[in-house]
């Protein structure tokens, strides 16, 4: 971790610190300072700041079933009609134009850190699994108007692509060795970051709504303009996180991986009652996963330092 981030961190516990009122607890301050917590101090204090905003207290709860019951009868009628009702065209434009003036900056940021997040995890683990024919991602939008057409298909569907590749590169190839132990120093982290991110922090937006409450809306825009087949696959898609990260677990030997995966039984396939709360958990599972490997390369390096 470079000075300056630290030195930001230790400013944001330090504000947090001097509002501390013993008698009266803050929810966001246990998010912030909680040891178990594996979000950089920056991101939670903005993702705190988002989680605030008067959308998601007062309009989320009723959005929250409204946009469930519509799930349902968007999916019962593509499920029904005898050919693919979808638009992937008017989901680059209007989900693009939605997310770059309906959301707050905080929300787009934690979107796009996202992407840069999972492609990390997927390059970790094709970079340290011993194949050569298992594929690196690129996917890495910097600004909203990558979220649209990526190389001819829209972001949202090649970021659930990119993990199905993955599942069955390693699946396939007769030199993966996603069961084998690695001695950390032999491990390559280089795949961990994430770009130089532009949310244009004071660019005029109509509305700010929250992550949670944006999210529900855009599910709803995906279930309108994406195809049933393209749903089931999103969907099933957040199943793979409890393969990807067993396989970290296996070749860092560290088992707190495998116990934050919410979604259990990679095969299992069908729909929980609230996908976006699945959604939520598996962005923030791989948040989680990606700064504890982080920490893993920084141990590493001290302990060399130090010997």
């Amino acid at each position: 971790m470079s000075r300056s981030i630290k030195d930001e961190e230790a400013r944001i516990v330090a504000e947090y610190l001097a509002r501390r009122d013993r008698n009266d607890p803050s929810i966001y301050e246990a998010f912030l300072v909680a040891s178990q917590v594996y979000v950089d101090k920056v991101s939670q204090d903005r993702q705190n700041r988002d989680m605030q905003r008067g959308w998601r207290r007062y309009l989320l709860p009723s959005l929250r079933i409204v946009a469930r019951a519509l799930l349902i009868i968007i999916l019962s009628i593509k499920r029904i009609v005898p050919f693919n009702l979808g638009s992937e065209r008017l989901l680059n434009r209007l989900g693009v134009w939605f997310m770059g003036k309906m959301i707050s900056p905080e929300a787009l940021e934690y979107i796009l850190r996202h992407f840069h997040i999972e492609a990390s995890l997927i390059n970790f683990t094709a970079r340290n699994c011993g194949a050569s024919d298992v594929q690196e991602v690129n996917l890495r939008p910097l600004r909203v108007e990558e979220l649209g057409d990526f190389d001819g298909i829209n972001a949202i569907i090649r970021h659930d692509i990119n993990i199905y590749n993955l599942i069955l590169d390693v699946g396939y190839s007769k030199d993966a060795q996603t069961n084998k132990k690695k001695p950390l120093d032999e491990l390559d982290f280089s795949p961990l970051y994430i770009g130089d991110i532009d949310v244009e922090w004071h660019r005029t937006r109509a509305v700010n709504f929250d992550l949670d409450t944006a999210t529900y809306i855009m599910v709803v825009f995906l279930g309108v303009f994406l195809t049933d087949k393209d749903i089931e696959r999103a969907v099933t898609s957040l199943q793979f996180d409890e393969s990807l990260l067993a396989t970290i677990a296996n070749i860092t030997g560290d088992d707190q991986f495998r116990y934050w995966t919410p979604m259990k039984f990679t095969n299992w396939l069908g729909y929980t009652s609230d996908i976006v709360r699945d959604l939520r958990w598996h962005m923030m599972v791989t948040e989680y996963a990606y700064n504890r490997l982080l920490e893993l390369r920084d141990s590493n390096i001290t302990e060399h330092e130090s010997t």
